[in-house]
């Protein structure tokens, strides 16, 4: 008798660059490196970046405990190692797709929470690194929301 072990094993890849300037179509995608064994990440969502760094938000799901929180992943934007995770959000449900939305100098992020039953945004502190002044804005379960503006209007 063989024991079979069956583990999802996610992880992030960064497309750089993408040329479409010749019929080559080039494109190289760059997987996170170091990724710790006792969790997974989906859903990025790129906050920030320059020469040296990129900053991720993603679902960190953690083995351990069966449920997604979200952390900013400090990625080197020159070997794509991690180099730092940290939770910017947990709560007692399971958290994913912390989608980003930027209004002037304002950054919200609206991580899909459907276990809670509504669609809750927060305001990214960029000194902080957190998440603060939540406020629900759909009393309804959605899964993976997108927002926008249209003509304007919020």
């Amino acid at each position: 008798m063989k024991a079979f072990i069956s583990e999802y094993v996610w992880n992030i890849g960064i497309v750089t660059p993408i040329d479409l300037s010749d019929t080559g179509h080039h494109m190289t995608i760059n997987w996170i490196k170091d990724i710790p064994r006792s969790s997974w990440y989906a859903d990025p969502f790129i906050l920030q970046y320059d020469e040296y760094k990129i900053e991720i938000l993603a679902e960190e799901y953690i083995k351990q405990s069966k449920k997604g929180i979200i952390s900013l992943l400090t990625i080197d934007a020159k070997n794509y190692k991690l180099i730092q995770s940290q939770k910017i959000l947990e709560l007692d449900t399971h958290l994913s797709f912390p989608l980003i939305y930027r209004d002037g100098d304002k950054t919200y992020i609206l991580p899909e929470n459907y276990q809670s039953g509504h669609l809750t945004i927060y305001e990214y502190d960029s000194i902080g690194k957190c998440l603060v002044n939540p406020h629900i804005i759909l009393e309804e379960a959605v899964v993976d929301s997108s927002i926008m503006k249209i003509n304007n209007v919020r």
